[in-house]
């Protein structure tokens, strides 16, 4: 029961960093609080490693698999923000939240993997939660100049870069079960690479150092980086049939706490509740299916 309950706490952690991260946004900048993101995600299971008797031993094979998911980490956080920014936390969180649909869709094309009829029809199910959430995100970007309608493939090419990720970390916890050490592993990469990116003309991003964004996106750091790591935990812990379909109802509480905490500024709408309600739906038929 364990891993069950880390797992519905993550879910819900992860949806707390979503809502005070937006908040933050108002006053900055999506590279911004990445960093708070991976600084908080590399420090605490650095430290944690350190706790609990320094580096286990591991595979190398599995640390590369790893460090390859690593180096997509800052991408799609940055992606994920920037879709919160500009089309809404309940919209963006949800189409985020379509990674398992993307890394089943890829299992299938490129690894050969059965399409059953549930996982068909989960992902119709998907697909059409999609659908309806981007056109409630094209009415709401439709009035802002610097947010054109084609900002809701942010969030979506945030989940497809984590539908790749996701079973790179299944295989390296089954060659290496430490949650902890590879969640350090991962932060560590990905701090890396946020600052290797900074030096390269063409990709630098855009920091904003606002004291009103401060303890938001202190919050929303160091909440995402103890979701990854529960997460982590659960998957490596349960039985990922179980373990999958409770993280995916991730999308139901960054709704939640988009009505409650959000609502001076986000409108959810019937339609952004209908695509939530689909997405959820498909992602449990689809991880239950498979």
């Amino acid at each position: 029961m364990i891993p069950e309950l880390v797992a519905v706490v993550s879910a819900a952690m992860y949806a707390v960093s979503f809502i005070v991260a937006r908040r933050g946004l108002r006053y900055s900048t999506p590279a911004t609080v990445t960093t708070f993101s991976m600084v908080f995600q590399a420090g605490i299971f650095s430290a944690a490693v350190a706790i609990r008797g320094g580096i286990p031993d591991f595979s190398w094979y599995a640390v590369a698999l790893m460090v390859a998911a690593g180096s997509l980490q800052p991408f799609v956080r940055q992606l994920t923000y920037r879709g919160m920014q500009t089309i809404g936390a309940a919209r963006s969180g949800s189409l985020r939240a379509t990674h398992p649909f993307w890394a089943g869709l890829i299992a299938i094309s490129l690894l050969g993997e059965e399409l059953t009829l549930p996982v068909f029809l989960g992902n119709v199910t998907v697909v059409g939660g999609i659908a309806a959430i981007s056109r409630e995100s094209a009415k709401a970007t439709e009035d802002k100049a610097d947010s054109p309608r084609w900002y809701v493939l942010v969030p979506l090419a945030a989940a497809v870069m984590a539908g790749i990720a996701f079973p790179l970390r299944r295989a390296a916890l089954t060659l290496t079960p430490e949650p902890v050490f590879f969640t350090a592993v991962t932060g560590t990469v990905g701090l890396a690479l946020l600052g290797i990116t900074q030096a390269v003309p063409g990709l630098a991003q855009r920091y904003v150092w606002d004291r009103r964004a401060f303890w938001p996106f202190v919050a929303a750091g160091l909440f995402e980086g103890v979701s990854a790591g529960g997460i982590l935990y659960a998957l490596n812990a349960g039985e990922v049939i179980v373990i999958a379909p409770i993280t995916a109802t991730l999308p139901m509480w960054i709704l939640l706490g988009t009505v409650i905490f959000l609502r001076d500024m986000e409108r959810v709408t019937r339609g952004t509740v209908l695509g939530t309600v689909l997405v959820v739906m498909g992602i449990v038929l689809v991880s239950v299916a498979r």
